[in-house]
Order: C-alpha cells, then sequence, then structure tokens
C-alpha cells in the first residue's frame, strides 16, 4: 500500500508539473505579452446540481435551480458545483465568486432558445444589452472545469446568408416556424422583430438616453454574448484571471 501511495504522488506530482510546462510553452509562444497566471483559490467542497432540484430530460427548465444552487454555494463560502451527465435545459445562470462551474462528461447544460428567457438589462455602465448565457459582476476565484458541454443555442439568434449552407440545410431553416428571409431572400432570420431590428437597431443605439422600452424593440437582433464576466480577480493578486479547462 504505500507504494502504491507513493506512486501515485509521483504521478499527480508528474501531470502537474507537466500541465505546468504546457501553460508556459503558450504563454512563451503568444504573440502578445502575458500576465502572471494565477490559479482561483476554491474551497475543495462538491455540491451536486441534481441535491438542488435540477432534472436533466432537457424539457424541465433549470434557471431557479441554478440560482439555488449558486447561491447556496457562495453563501456557504463557496465550493465545485458538479452538473451531472445529462441534458440540463436552462436560461441564463448568474455565477458568484468562489465557485468551480464543474460539467462532467456526458452533460450538456442546454440554455433555452426562447429569447424571453434571456431579458434586456441594463449594465452598470449605463448601457442596455441582452443577458448572456452565462455571466457575472465583480467575481473572484471562478473557473470552468470538466469534459462536459455548454450549448448557447445561437441558431435561435442568428441569421443565415444561403451561400453558406447546403441545399439541405436551407431547406431545414425555411421549415423552422416563424423564420422569415430578408428581402433579396439571400438571409434566413429567425424572427421578423429579428429582421426587422437590424435597421432599428442602427438608430436605437445611437439614440441620446435611449431607453430599455426602445431596446426591447430589438431584442432578437442584439444576440447576447456566451460569456460576460466582469472585473474577475483572484484572492491572490488583483487582475482578470479566468480558468478554463
Amino acid at each position: 500500500m504505500k507504494k502504491l501511495l507513493i506512486g501515485f504522488a509521483f504521478s499527480v506530482a508528474a501531470m502537474l508539473t507537466a500541465q505546468k510546462n504546457d501553460i508556459n510553452y503558450y504563454i512563451q509562444k503568444a504573440p502578445f505579452k502575458f500576465g502572471e497566471m494565477v490559479l482561483p483559490s476554491i474551497p475543495q467542497k462538491d455540491y451536486n446540481f441534481k441535491d438542488f432540484g435540477g432534472v436533466a430530460d432537457g424539457k424541465t427548465l433549470n434557471t431557479k435551480a441554478f440560482e439555488k444552487a449558486i447561491t447556496t454555494i457562495a453563501a456557504n463560502g463557496g465550493g465545485r458545483l458538479i452538473v451531472p451527465a445529462g441534458t440540463w435545459l436552462t436560461g441564463p445562470i448568474e455565477l458568484k465568486s468562489k465557485i468551480d462551474f464543474h460539467v462532467e462528461e456526458g452533460a450538456i447544460v442546454q440554455f433555452s432558445n426562447d429569447v424571453k428567457q434571456f431579458p434586456i438589462r441594463e449594465t452598470s455602465s449605463g448601457k442596455f444589452e441582452v443577458t448572456a448565457p452565462i455571466w457575472g459582476n465583480n467575481l473572484k476565484d471562478v473557473s470552468f472545469t470538466g469534459k462536459g458541454i455548454f450549448d448557447g443555442a445561437g441558431e435561435a439568434w442568428r441569421p443565415v446568408k444561403k451561400f453558406k449552407t447546403t441545399d439541405a440545410q436551407w431547406k431545414e431553416l425555411l421549415a423552422k416556424p416563424g423564420s422569415t428571409l430578408s428581402d433579396d431572400g439571400k438571409i434566413w432570420w429567425p424572427s421578423v422583430a429579428a429582421k426587422n431590428g437590424e435597421e432599428l437597431a442602427k438608430v436605437i443605439t445611437k439614440t441620446p438616453n435611449a431607453t430599455m422600452e426602445m431596446y426591447e424593440q430589438i431584442h432578437h437582433f442584439l444576440r447576447p454574448m456566451m460569456f460576460t464576466l466582469s472585473k474577475v480577480t483572484t484572492a491572490k493578486a488583483k487582475k482578470t484571471s479566468l480558468h478554463w479547462k
């Protein structure tokens, strides 16, 4: 048993050294200068998403369950939120400090294709944007790990140019309920509101003191970014440090 433990210790040490060397290699080869890489400091305490009411059937909306899980973990000082294998349908997820969002292999965090699940919100700078699938402000020590998938359901938001598709793909798009085409028939839009928003956005985004009600008119056109994590720091260094595996 003692030999086994010693061998395991050496294996872990070798793995960590190799990982560090890999990171250093990419830092040295990068076309721009990197700051010091500081890994987040997160308590080693695990929480299973199922324990917060999560349902992995691909149909049940888990937005409230994610909110409950993250709020609870943050209130307890942080830890690792484990999302097991399965398809977890959800709306936007607000991340909090001291949390490792661990998506296991075989797990899909499937963001909803219902645009209304991602409301327009006012940012700290006084601007308006669509709530990102994963977002958070003034975060400290966060990470995303595991071999699972975050699916942002981009097809519910983005237009598609005909020349970029095959005939079969184009026919499939045309069959989607509520979708429409540009006036010249060369661009597919997921909705009439998204199509009309293209021209409206040119006016609204340049209007001084524009209101949230005005931005609602172009809601479907304003596609959100997958992640909006602002002012992310680590406990050891006051610099942006987002850890991703």
